[in-house]
């Protein structure tokens, strides 16, 4: 599900209404908050699979057990039919009631791409061949009969860069959130302040952190709501989207990266 806080702005978000009391997690909005609540899901293009009514009286929310679902995975459709029914709903009902979302991005694909190329990467374990380097540690060590210079590990790191930068813009992506941030090397703090958890990234500040996670500094989840990125352990890397699978593997190849389906562990 998507976190309110990557499409919301922080007014509109204030304006929701806790719904603690009813031992949920969740924030509801009246009619005229709804309203905008939902033109921003559909600037997103992301799914409205459902929502919940409540009752709202003198600072007190109480459930009405009423609700609407959405099965499908046409954003335009899932919007509609939750702007029909609130519409309804107010008409009906009149102003004291509020309303909740269960929002969603549609239907995601997970990659996993790299430097490696899995086929000769097995006959070389096969038939005794060293193994090719997997972190920024190895440099300076030799493999597969050359040492791995600075050079040429920044040659292959500009290559998983220029993969996240084509597939961001191909979607016209420019906003990411930082996630679960771990800083494993604390002197990038001084020299990168928007290393924060839940900050709001450009694409050029997302791709300097994935350069920092590249090279061991730190750890955390970009995530934009049609595009996360994560990096896993022997220089893999994972994309999680909704854009055209056929595109992001053509630009995985065109950087001579290698790609394969696998579901990200870090989801």
């Amino acid at each position: 599900m998507i976190d309110y806080n990557m499409i919301l702005s922080s007014d509109l978000s204030q304006r929701g209404c806790d719904l603690k009391a009813l031992y949920l997690n969740v924030l509801a909005w009246d009619y005229n908050d709804i309203l905008e609540v939902i033109a921003s899901v559909k600037k997103h293009k992301l799914l409205i699979l459902g929502g919940d009514v409540y009752h709202f009286r003198k600072g007190k929310v109480s459930w009405t057990y009423d609700g609407w679902s959405y099965q499908g995975d046409d954003w335009k459709a899932s919007v509609q039919k939750s702007l029909h029914y609130i519409n309804d709903y107010h008409e009906m009902n009149g102003s004291r009631y509020l309303y909740s979302l269960v929002i969603a991005s549609p239907r995601m694909t997970s990659l996993r791409f790299s430097k490696h190329d899995e086929i000769s990467r097995r006959d070389k374990k096969r038939y005794g061949f060293s193994r090719d380097w997997s972190s920024v540690r190895d440099i300076g060590q030799t493999f597969l009969g050359q040492e791995l210079t600075q050079i040429a590990y920044e040659r292959v790191e500009e290559r998983y860069l220029a993969v996240f930068r084509d597939v961001a813009k191909m979607m016209s992506l420019s906003e990411f959130h930082i996630s679960f941030l771990e800083v494993i090397s604390s002197e990038v703090l001084m020299t990168y302040p928007f290393l924060e958890e839940g900050h709001t990234l450009t694409l050029e500040e997302a791709l300097s952190c994935i350069q920092l996670m590249l090279r061991e500094k730190i750890w955390c989840k970009l995530i934009n709501p049609h595009l996360e990125f994560h990096f896993g352990y022997d220089y893999y890397a994972y994309l999680y989207f909704d854009g055209d699978k056929e595109r992001v593997k053509a630009i995985i190849k065109k950087h001579q990266l290698f790609w394969e389906d696998r579901e990200s562990p870090y989801l």
